[in-house]
Formats: C-alpha cells, structure tokens, sequence
C-alpha cells in the first residue's frame, strides 16, 4: 500500500495561502484605516485608474474592483499549480484548499458559523435563489411561496412553481393569514435585506423571528445582495429563531470582481430541503450503479448542491480581492460610514436644487433617511421636475450622464414593487404597457401617457467604498443643467 502524505505533497507547491484571521475585522472600526477617506484621491489615483474620466454612481449594479486585487490574482495563480480539486495529488490539493479558503471568506463576510452553515458556491444571487425553490420543487409535493412587495424580480420567480404565492407589503399580514389555518405543507418567505429601489432597508432578524412563529414548516430566505455592497448581514449572536435558513448574494456587488455569488445555507434546513432531490452530476455522488438508479450522494450540502467542476481561478481570485479590498478600506464598518456620508452628503446637495420659482427640481422615493446605517443603505432613487411641476423623463437625465461621463441607472431596476409603490403602477398599467404600448423597463417611453403626469420609472444613483465627493459635485452640476426650465 502506497501512503500519500498531503502535507508533504503541498510542502512542495509555492501555495501562497491567505491567513483571513490576520485581516483587519470587517465589522468593527480599525484605527490604522477609519480615515481612509482622506487618502481616497490617492486610493482612486492608484487603485482606480480607470476612473481619471469617469464618475461611477452604479455600486448597486456591481462595485468597481482596484488594481490590487487583479495583481494579487495574477501571483496567485502564477505561483500556484492548481488541477482538478477530485482527487489527493499535489495540485488537486493546492486546489482544495483554496477552495476552502474562498468559503472561508464567505464566513468572514457574513460573520457567520461553519458549523452551522454551508456556503454553495453559485452564479450570483439569482442563481442561489432558483437553486433553494429547485429544492422545494424536488423536495415536497406542494409547497407555498410568499414574497416581499419590494423583490428584486429574482424572487418573485420562484412563484411560478409554488402551489400557491402571496405577495406581502405589512410581513404581519402574513401572520395574520396563516393564523386562521396552519400550513399543512411548506412556506417558503423571502424578503430582501435592503431594497435595490429605494435603498431601504429591513429588521431582517425581526422579520426571521415574525415567520418562524408562524409555523415549523416555514423556511426564510434572505436576499443580502442589496444589502452587502456595503453593510454586509451577520449571522452570528442571534438566536436560531432569528438566523435565516437560506442567505443569497452576488460576491462581485460586494468586491467588483471575479463574477460569482454564493448560498449561505443552514445546515439543519438544507439538509431537509434538498434531501429530495433528483439530479446528480459529478462530484455530488460517491458511487453510481449503471443498470439500477441506485446512487451514493456526497454528505456535505456543497458536494450535493455544487454539480461539477468549481471554478478554481475564479475562487482564487476571489480571495485576492477579498484581501485586497481590506488591505484598502480596513473593514467593512469603515466602508458603511464612508457611504452613509456620501449619502448625506448627496442628498442634502440634491434636495437644495430648486428652480426659480421655488418648485423642487428632484422628487425623491422611500423614506428620506440617508445617512442612518440601520434604515437606509448607500442608494436613492428619484426623478425630476421641471419649473411648472411637469415630470422630466429618466431618459433625459440618462442622456445627459451619458454626455458627462456619469454612469448611473435609470428605470424599475427590475423591482416592480418599487413601481406600485412609489410610482403607484398598478398591474392593469403593467399589463397595458407591455401588449399595448410595447413598454421596455429603461426605454425612453418614459412618461405615462394618459395624464403625462407621472414616471415609468426612477433614476437611481449608488454609492461605494471608492465614491468620492467630487464624484457628487459632477453630479449636482449636472444635474443643475435642468434648473429653471419649461418642457415644451
């Protein structure tokens, strides 16, 4: 018998491995980077070159990676031999353990417990989502889906193969309706930790411990995408009750790059509720009979759920930019002060924009709380208003970013909730502009035409850990240009 000594095997490959446990805390303010907002015009000079003529307000989309992180990366990989993970040779096992470490910092960005969760390495949030309801879907014979009015349109899918859905505004309304018959099959409730409208955000323990009262066979499903660009959810010091089941995020709104996501699973959950399910593929089964169905599936939720090959560069890069992005901010707590007075500062710059006649050239949506790290993250969304109070269309304002080298976003950023809410759409008016008017969310039918009194859609400006001051004095400059003027 030939033994195999894979410390000895990886003593021989120059695996540069990164220890997260000497990285700054990413919650709690560290004193050697809380200001590193003075030194931002060097950060960006250094780490952002590609900003010199650009003013980036779309952190909500993706935030920008730095410099550093891509060299990191390339030394990573340039020293490092890494083959297939299946396997116990020298590189399979240089593989294996950055495939550790790149869960790792899933943890460390969510605070939160290996051996209570798993981390399911996905596509990015969507992908994390549609894997959960396959889940339910294989699972259970019938199950019931509830979603937030203030869904990304990611999770007001899963709907379309739940028995019955609900769609909720009050979350206690859902309480409410099934406090008069318990559930005899499953729930599944999801909600999102901050809206990608509006920018607003949710007590998301409040709202695990509000639905799990309702029933054993209720499952919670955290959207953290919004909410982790810069203010990332621990799931650490709550009680069970209060912990989601199942958390999705897309890894590149947090760091810019690589382009992956993740599902932060509950072990006690996802063991049940992928316990049915039907399709395997490689490395998610132990043995496989040719002639009977017979099939040995792996033990751990990541070697069931993770079909295939992961992408090992990819996961490698990810621990570069991790370290990288710390290395440059010192803690996520920094980059959440940072933001919410950027934030502020946006927002008090904007609502002093008035026309000459003392009509408000922008209308803001959501609760006007910019600034508190508990409410509101780093986005806002609005529109404006010309000096008689006649609604200046988004693609205008898209126009003229484009003409100022402001890259913002503009539309329903796939939340039709935000619509109904703010906008007052009804599903009538949706239907109506989709067979009829041939309405395409981010079009320049951006007017409503029966009273031309009201948007199809907002604009949305968002912020990040490299947005600068002068990044919103280029905007409110711009934004100036649409003072004092009449439409015809």
């Amino acid at each position: 018998m030939v033994t195999v000594s894979l410390g000895k095997a990886l003593s021989v490959i120059p695996y540069p491995k990164v220890h997260l446990d000497k990285f700054p805390p990413t919650r709690k303010p560290d004193d050697a980077n809380k200001t590193y907002q003075p030194n931002l015009d060097r950060i960006r000079r250094s780490q952002y070159p590609y900003l010199k003529d650009l003013t980036y307000l779309d952190h909500a989309g993706t935030t920008l990676y730095p410099v550093s992180s891509l060299q990191q990366t390339v030394r990573l990989l340039s020293g490092s031999c890494m083959g297939n993970p299946h396997s116990i040779s020298q590189c399979s096992q240089v593989s294996t353990h950055i495939v550790q470490e790149a869960r790792d910092v899933v943890y460390s960005l969510l605070d939160a417990d290996a051996d209570e969760y798993d981390v399911i390495f996905v596509a990015n949030a969507s992908q994390g989502v549609k894997l959960v309801v396959e889940g339910f879907r294989d699972t259970f014979e019938d199950f019931d889906y509830v979603y937030s009015i203030d869904s990304h349109t990611s999770l007001i899918g899963p709907r379309t193969v739940a028995k019955h859905f609900k769609c909720f505004k009050d979350p206690y309304s859902v309480v409410e309706e099934y406090s008069l018959e318990t559930p005899q099959r499953p729930v599944l409730v999801s909600w999102t930790g901050q809206s990608n409208f509006t920018g607003e955000r949710f007590p998301n323990s409040q709202y695990n411990l509000l639905f799990k009262s309702i029933s054993g066979k209720v499952y919670t499903l955290l959207d953290a995408a919004s909410l982790s660009t810069s203010k990332p959810p621990s799931l650490r010091n709550l009680t069970s009750l209060a912990k989601p089941d199942f958390v999705v995020l897309s890894l590149y709104k947090i760091l810019g790059y690589p382009d992956i996501g993740a599902l932060v699973c509950k072990k006690s959950a996802g063991n049940y509720v992928f316990s049915g399910k039907k399709y395997f593929s490689g490395g998610t089964v132990e043995q496989v009979a040719l002639y009977t169905d017979y099939a040995k599936r792996n033990l751990e939720l990541h070697s069931i759920l993770e079909e295939g090959t992961l992408p090992i560069h990819t996961l490698a890069a990810l621990i570069s930019s991790y370290k990288a992005f710390l290395s440059l901010y010192g803690s996520f707590f920094n980059i959440s002060d940072h933001v919410n007075h950027i934030t502020a500062e946006a927002y008090a710059q904007m609502k002093n924009l008035v026309h000459d006649n003392g009509v408000a050239l922008v209308r803001f949506y959501g609760s006007e709380t910019y600034g508190d790290a508990n409410l509101h993250g780093p986005i806002i969304a609005f529109n404006l208003f010309d000096s008689s109070g006649e609604p200046i269309g988004y693609s205008k304002v898209e126009k003229a970013a484009f003409k100022n080298n402001v890259c913002l976003r503009v539309g329903a950023m796939c939340n039709y909730g935000g619509l109904a809410q703010h906008l007052g759409t009804k599903d009538a008016q949706f239907f109506k502009e989709a067979q009829v008017c041939n309405f395409i969310c981010g079009d320049e039918n951006d007017i409503v035409d029966q009273d031309k009194k009201s948007h199809r859609g907002v604009v949305r400006i968002s912020f990040g850990a490299m947005t600068s001051e002068k990044d919103i004095q280029i905007l409110i400059k711009m934004l100036s240009e649409f003072l004092s003027i009449t439409l015809p």
